[in-house]
């Protein structure tokens, strides 16, 4: 069964033989091992030349051997990201154990099992060879070991990743997002990325993520600069001058997401102003009236009665 939704593509299977033509259609041919309650879906969403999916299943092994392989010979690397459940990867000969947080790195040119004993989760970051910017000696050496969930970029990755699966790819951004998940990849795989305290984007693309994830997470009332900056592994102070090369503070940017989000309840809802303060991530009426007033002239009552009235 197949859905469309802001660019991405579901795809569901109710047993290990439609899980294995899945896998095969998504990523690559594969074998599945599986009992008869399996249950899995992948939504993923195509970038430029990139694919971003997001695997939710049951128990379930998944191979790719070198009769696969011979039959159907590919070239590109997977990054897998895990979100949920226990699982290992082997390949060449080593096993990385995967939990929350945690990734590795499998080439599908080389055989490979992934073996998940609970239900899990996990993000796929699907990148023919030839766009990494990777010697192959890096790709031989990262295949089959455990990434670190404090790997520098793999936080980032991660944030980027999921907002492109709940928010879909727009056609302007999608170079722009495909180039920055592969900068991030050769953040967290490169041997020479040794800094954790170092951002492993340059500041325009960094930008573009922490936007992206303010703008997925703007109704949180727990979100604020400090779980930003914590979030994406910078500083404070470092998140205030990115924000600073578009004239603007995160917190100001943040504040103009939540009333943005208030307005739009206003026109749509018949919510009370309470109701809409929270539901926009305001942690109090005060202030959301306040802000909204500052920025509007008038407080959200009177502008949606104004508004109801045919006055703008």
């Amino acid at each position: 069964m197949r859905s469309h939704c802001l660019g991405a593509e579901t795809l569901q299977a109710n047993d290990h033989g439609d899980w294995s033509q899945v896998c095969s259609d998504v990523f690559v041919p594969s074998h599945v091992a599986a009992d008869e309650s399996f249950r899995g879906s992948i939504r993923q969403v195509s970038l430029t030349g990139i694919a971003v999916s997001r695997v939710v299943a049951t128990p379930v092994v998944v191979h790719r051997n070198a009769s696969l392989i011979a039959t159907d010979p590919r070239d590109d690397v997977l990054l897998v990201i895990h979100l949920s459940g226990t699982g290992w990867v082997d390949q060449t000969d080593r096993t990385a154990r995967l939990v929350s947080g945690t990734a590795a790195l499998c080439e599908t040119d080389h055989p490979y099992r992934l073996r998940f004993d609970s239900s899990m989760s996990q993000l796929v970051l699907h990148v023919p060879r030839e766009r990494l910017r990777l010697r192959e000696t890096v790709l031989r050496e990262s295949t089959g070991r455990p990434i670190d969930s404090g790997a520098p970029g793999l936080t980032v990755l991660t944030h980027l990743l999921t907002g492109i699966l709940a928010e879909g790819a727009p056609v302007t951004t999608a170079d722009q997002l495909a180039e920055t998940a592969l900068a991030l990849i050769s953040a967290i795989l490169s041997p020479d990325n040794s800094s954790r305290g170092q951002p492993p984007l340059s500041g325009d693309a960094l930008l573009h993520v922490v936007r992206t994830y303010m703008q997925r997470r703007r109704t949180d009332p727990e979100l604020d600069v400090a779980a930003v900056a914590g979030a994406h592994a910078i500083s404070r102070r470092y998140l205030e001058q990115l924000f600073a090369r578009v004239g603007e503070s995160p917190a100001a940017y943040l504040r103009r997401l939540r009333l943005d989000e208030a307005r739009r309840l206003l026109s749509e809802t018949t919510s009370s102003i309470t109701d809409i303060a929270y539901s926009a991530g305001f942690n109090d009426v005060s202030t959301f009236t306040r802000a909204f007033r500052r920025v509007h002239g008038i407080t959200p009552r009177e502008w949606r009665r104004d508004e109801a009235g045919g006055c703008r």
